[in-house]
């Protein structure tokens, strides 16, 4: 008898704590998953709109930086372009000057330009641009 009444006492039990672990598990669950809702609830993620407004306020500034960058290298590239420009002006009018006096002035052309007579013999005169332009015989 003392047998059998340990063996009901440990089935009883037995059968107890799997009823109470089920429960308590599902319980749980069901509170975790409430919880999670409440906290997705409270964090709330900003909305599509205000993410794409974000977005494209960041896309507008940077592209105004490069327009920024661009036109200063605009800038920089016209005045080198121009400081460019202005020696090469001058060295062409400085080697002009130095072959116009080497050279002998032989007359003058119907436009009212020096013709000269070059180291060989050829015959030529200076354009605007301070460039030879020889003449045929």
């Amino acid at each position: 008898m003392k047998r059998f009444l340990f063996i009901l006492f440990i089935a009883v039990a037995f059968m107890l704590t799997q009823t109470t672990l089920n429960t308590d598990y599902s319980a749980f669950a069901k509170a975790d998953k409430t919880d999670t809702k409440e906290k997705k609830a409270k964090e709330k993620k900003p909305k599509k709109k205000e993410v794409k407004k974000k977005h494209e306020t960041k896309k507008e500034e940077k592209a105004e930086k490069k327009e920024a960058e661009k036109e200063k290298k605009k800038k920089k590239d016209k005045e080198t372009d121009k400081d460019k420009k202005k020696e090469k002006k001058k060295v062409r009018e400085k080697e002009a000057e130095k072959e116009k006096g080497e050279n002998k002035a032989i007359g003058k052309t119907k436009d009212g330009r020096t013709i000269y007579e070059g180291p060989r013999g050829g015959h030529f005169y200076y354009s605007e641009k301070g460039n030879k332009v020889y003449i045929k015989h």
